[in-house]
């Protein structure tokens, strides 16, 4: 009964043995001599650059964003009665991009009505009608109970100042609340 089981042990173990170890030792005896050595690097030709003439200097350049020119250099070139008025103090909420502000809750004391903005840092300011927000020259011009909606002057090139009206309603989760 020994011998049956001592023969299956020598079995197991000669199968565990692996002819192909010689190969592998000689391959990275190989790779370590090698090692030192830097790489071969193929660096590619770059193609020959052929600059293209900008054909539409009257226009705003596209490589300059809109938030770089700055409101005061857009009013001189612009003179019109929608142009905002830079002499007034900038109120906190105009900041922010209009997106980045969430409209959280409205009010009414008597007549006066006032919404709840909620700002990305998570402070909650409230507005009146009349008030400024939002990077262009924003104006909440109509307080509702459900939205609020501001008139915003954008400059555009072409047509100068233009007005835009922006609706931001009051955000309600998914109990209906």
């Amino acid at each position: 009964m020994r011998k049956p089981g001592v023969l299956l042990l020598a079995l197991l173990l000669a199968g565990c043995a692996d002819p192909e170890l010689g190969q592998l030792q000689t391959t990275l005896d190989e790779m370590r001599r090698f090692a030192d050595e830097p790489p071969d690097v193929v660096v590619p030709e770059m193609p020959a650059y052929t600059p293209v003439a900008y054909a539409y200097p009257e226009q705003r350049s596209p490589f300059v964003p809109p938030e770089e020119l700055g409101h005061k250099d857009i009013t001189k070139t612009f003179d019109s009665e929608l142009a905002p008025d830079q002499s007034r103090s900038a109120e906190p909420l105009e900041s922010y991009p209009l997106p980045e502000l969430e409209l959280v809750g409205t009010m009414r004391m008597g007549e006066r009505r006032s919404a709840l903005i909620k700002t990305p840092q998570g402070e909650v300011t409230s507005v009146h009608e009349g008030n400024y927000m939002g990077v262009n020259f924003g104006r909440v011009e109509q307080i509702e109970p459900q939205r609020l909606v501001v008139i915003e002057r954008i400059f555009t090139p072409r047509e100068g100042w233009q007005e835009h009206s922006v609706s931001m309603e009051l955000a309600v989760d998914e109990a209906g609340q």
